[in-house]
């Protein structure tokens, strides 16, 4: 860390605990991250360094402020003495920086360090991200289906992958549905150097998300990262020519199926629910009694993709029965529907990155600030992940609540420091003409320099005076 010029910063770092400083500046250290930022351009020509803005924004979620400004007006205000709101949002709105190759380069260093132990896979699947208004740059309508209801914003799509232990974001796009007839004159508008990463990402907006998808698994393999099955759901199922995108790749494919689709079973053209009756009559479903299932499995051929075995499921607790497919007929139902499961993990990530690393939360209308707020959230996201690995924490809502719960004990200490060398101050102050003098010759001994550097535990200090 001897290159990383943060004078300023580095003197607050404490290597004890789950402390917040710790666990960034050793993840910063471990993955190299300045070197990458380097490597991609993330650089500041003047002024703070990329790395020391990146330290803060990484550190945002645990400070629970809602904005970089509540960061100034928090008791975490002790960040403006060191970097100046302005010189982040300049960093944070900078089209020139590619965030996806920095994303994709720590999660090949991350597969390194942590060797696959299960199954691998790539997990696709989107989300609404949610605005306040419509001024903000490339916001159009979208539809939330968990509402029934449209929402101004974006759609973020995300691919995610699994190596049978730990599941890390590796890409993200942000796309728009439904135009804003007579209001896109109203949106700020940016104009961006063509070729530069942000014009690619504002390009990109206007793509579908079938298409976007099926890049980011190109991108992914590209970079280096290896995987067995790509899971998604039904929509994406929707369009055999994104499948057999998929199996172009080497993938095997594992997606739910929409029950109307057609297929052909024991020679007859009739679509999956034709499927299900056929088989009820036939025979009685087996049961799975560590998943509380009831299963029926075949072989069907569908349209452009060829023979599939089929999965047809349901939870003993519900009606409805789910279809599951998978390209490798040789695989058995359990097989598929534990392949199938690693999907849950994906709408965990929507839940954790949301609500605890401020996916989506960022208040710009500038595009290229969404796209840096998407891909600090990842970052974060892989620095839990990581932590999560060598800690062996269930969850990274638990390793959140630690490093929150460790933060806030940080700054009520370094709190509880200063109005102690205060109240000193006061009292001799208060006392003596050269009040200022002996306070200076007690801040040069030896004892008042050990004990500042050592931090004393003023929970204990407490405890003594009771």
């Amino acid at each position: 860390m001897q290159n990383i010029k943060i004078t300023q910063i580095e003197p607050v770092v404490r290597k004890r605990g789950n402390d917040l400083t710790f666990i960034i500046f050793d993840f910063l250290t471990k993955f190299k991250l300045k070197n990458i930022c380097d490597r991609f351009h993330i650089q500041k020509e003047q002024g703070h360094s990329a790395i020391e803005i990146l330290f803060i924004v990484l550190s945002m979620p645990f400070m629970l402020v809602t904005s970089i400004n509540a960061i100034f007006r928090s008791e975490f205000k002790w960040v403006n003495k060191r970097v100046d709101k302005c010189s982040i949002y300049r960093f944070l709105s900078d089209s020139r920086y590619d965030w996806r190759r920095l994303i994709y380069r720590i999660c090949v260093i991350f597969t390194r360090l942590f060797p696959a132990s299960g199954e691998t896979a790539f997990i696709i699947d989107d989300t609404v991200i949610k605005k306040e208004g419509y001024k903000g740059e490339k916001i159009t309508k979208v539809y939330d289906h968990c509402s029934k209801r449209f929402h101004y914003g974006f759609k973020q799509v995300v691919l995610t992958y699994c190596d049978g232990k730990s599941v890390i974001p590796v890409d993200s796009s942000l796309h728009g549905e439904k135009s804003l007839k007579g209001k896109t004159d109203k949106q700020y508008m940016k104009p961006r150097k063509s070729g530069s990463a942000g014009a690619k990402r504002a390009k990109e907006h206007t793509l579908d998300k079938l298409t976007s998808a099926l890049k980011m698994v190109c991108r992914a393999i590209k970079e280096g990262l290896k995987a067995k099955y790509v899971i998604f759901d039904s929509w994406y199922a929707a369009s055999f020519a994104f499948i057999k995108g998929m199996i172009a790749n080497g993938l095997i494919v594992v997606c739910a199926m929409p029950v109307n689709r057609k297929c052909v079973h024991r020679q007859q053209n009739i679509n999956i629910s034709k499927v299900l009756a056929f088989l009820k009559n036939s025979k009685k479903p087996k049961r799975c009694a560590a998943r509380s299932l009831r299963y029926y499995e075949t072989t069907i051929e569908m349209p452009e993709l060829g023979k599939v075995k089929l999965c047809l499921c349901r939870k003993i607790s519900h009606k409805e029965w789910k279809a599951i497919i998978s390209t490798d007929v040789s695989m058995s139902a359990l097989a598929i529907m534990k392949v199938y499961a690693l999907r849950w993990s994906i709408e965990v990530f929507f839940k954790e990155a949301k609500n605890l690393l401020r996916m989506g939360k960022c208040q710009s209308v500038d595009f290229d600030a969404q796209i840096a707020n998407i891909s600090i959230s990842l970052l974060l996201y892989i620095v839990m992940a990581y932590y999560r690995r060598i800690m062996e924490v269930d969850t990274t809502g638990t390793l959140f609540e630690i490093v929150k719960k460790d933060i806030y004990e940080k700054t009520i200490a370094e709190n509880l420091w200063l109005y102690f060398v205060e109240t000193i101050e006061k009292i001799f102050k208060d006392l003596y003409d050269e009040g200022k003098t002996i306070v200076k010759k007690i801040k040069n001994t030896s004892v008042f320099k050990n004990m500042k550097k050592s931090k004393p535990d003023f929970g204990k200090l407490l405890e003594s005076l009771n």
